[in-house]
């Protein structure tokens, strides 16, 4: 008996497999190398006033000094505390909205994304005037507050309400597009798999949006640190 053997022959003028694959990996290096240029002038433009600004002020001899003063320790401690308070707020807060604009759809879903994005937008003193019409002592919510006995303006409250606007966001945006990466068939296993809303989201949604989270934490916590000028 004779064995029958089939041949696979290609398509007149295809590349074998191999062939494709190093044409591939050429196109990439190419790629890669076009790029490389352009990527260095940006990345040396942007360390270097930062280098600079490292440079001069530890070359003074007064800086390392004034470090240890009462006044610079404690703007220290205010920045420090402040800081937390405006991550925890924002987790807290910013984390089931992130989800919901993630993961549902809902009337008025695209004037809710316009709105938390528009502090990004504001210029610093912008926020900080705004913020002052709304909850100062003459704004349109001052009268309320100083009926309860609540004063913000020159408070560590008013530091992170501050804050928290110009900063929030940039958590909302990273943690958006966390739970926005999570396939939707991933939930729906665990559900079938008899987990609860809350288990799910605690032990599958979670953990899969972490970098995202993450991502949207150190942009929120560099934010808070830096911001001035709605302060």
């Amino acid at each position: 008996m004779q064995s029958s053997q089939t041949e696979f022959v290609l398509p007149q003028g295809s590349l074998a497999p191999s062939t494709m694959m190093q044409r591939t990996r050429v196109w990439r290096d190419e790629a890669a190398l076009s790029c490389a240029v352009p990527t260095v002038l940006l990345v040396m433009f942007i360390v270097t006033p930062l280098m600079a600004l490292v440079w001069r002020a530890t070359a003074d001899p007064s800086f390392w000094p004034s470090m240890s003063k009462p006044l610079v320790l404690e703007a220290l401690w205010v920045t420090l505390l402040t800081t937390v308070a405006t991550l925890m707020v924002s987790i807290a807060a910013g984390t089931p909205l992130a989800y919901l604009l993630a993961r549902r759809h809902f009337p008025g879903k695209w004037l809710i994304e316009t709105i938390t994005d528009l502090p990004l937008m504001l210029p610093p003193v912008t926020a900080g005037v705004a913020l002052l019409m709304a909850f100062g002592r003459r704004g349109i919510l001052g009268p309320q507050l100083e009926v309860l006995g609540i004063e913000l303006p020159s408070t560590m409250p008013a530091v992170v309400l501050a804050q928290v606007f110009v900063a929030g966001p940039f958590y909302i945006r990273g943690a958006k597009l966390g739970f926005a990466a999570i396939e939707p068939e991933i939930e729906e296993a665990a559900a079938i798999d008899g987990a609860s809303t809350l288990a799910g989201f605690w032990y599958v949604t979670l953990p899969l949006a972490l970098s995202g989270m993450m991502n949207g934490i150190v942009l929120c916590l560099a934010r808070a640190v830096s911001e001035f000028g709605a302060t």
